[in-house]
């Protein structure tokens, strides 16, 4: 009875060995450096770049190496867009992983092209949403400092009327007033040093002198 048991005990570790050879092999290291991926333009005649450098016109496919990542860009005239290739574990290096934690040799597969997949199969490249993007961003600066030059100018507009056209109406008022004889139209005031101050202050002594002259005139 025993030596039966023993029998089946061995039969089932050598199954169980069996099994997990590939696992305890590394399994990573038997696929292949690269894989195959077609890049996809939205424009049929567009020139495709791998990392800058050009690969083909319109659909591309290609064999690239597993364990690296590529920037992909695709031109047509003035029309221009971007796609990444990035890498990620495959499913034989999570294997090589859990392998690793029960034999040494999975470890091994870590180390190869293999334990590394590329995310994209097939790249689409998308060529009108960069331009469509720069576009609604030159339209939005546009807009903007079409904004900043009205504020700019109302506000110029704010303190020319504030800071000369409303003197100078006032003082042409008055003079004009004083003019027809009417000395009692108001006074020449005012407490600003600009020229319009100084302009100011001289049409109200040209009023003192004329009421003094005319009162001896009168006198």
């Amino acid at each position: 009875m025993k030596t039966l048991t023993r029998l089946i005990l061995r039969k089932s570790v050598s199954i169980a060995v069996a099994a997990l050879i590939p696992v305890a092999t590394g399994c990573s290291a038997f696929q292949s450096r690269t894989q195959r991926v077609t890049i996809v333009p939205s424009e049929p005649n567009a020139k495709v770049y791998l990392n800058n450098n050009p690969i083909g016109t319109g659909k591309t496919t290609l064999e690239l190496e597993r364990n690296r990542t590529y920037a992909v860009s695709a031109r047509s005239g003035d029309n221009m867009g971007s796609a990444s290739i990035g890498r990620r574990v495959s499913g034989t290096g999570v294997l090589d992983i859990i392998g690793g934690c029960f034999f040494l040799v999975p470890f091994v597969g870590c180390f190869t092209p293999g334990f590394w997949e590329l995310d994209k199969t097939i790249v689409s490249v998308p060529m009108k949403v960069p331009i469509e993007r720069a576009n609604k961003t030159f339209k939005t600066f546009m807009g903007s400092l079409a904004l900043v030059f009205v504020a700019i100018f109302v506000l110029l507009n704010l303190m020319l009327y504030t800071m000369v056209i409303r003197r100078v109406t006032r003082l042409a008022g008055i003079a004009d007033q004083v003019s027809l004889g009417n000395m009692e139209a108001g006074e020449f005031k005012t407490h600003s040093k600009d020229e319009i101050g100084v302009l100011t202050e001289a049409m109200g002594r040209m009023k003192a002198s004329l009421v003094q002259a005319m009162k001896m005139l009168e006198g």
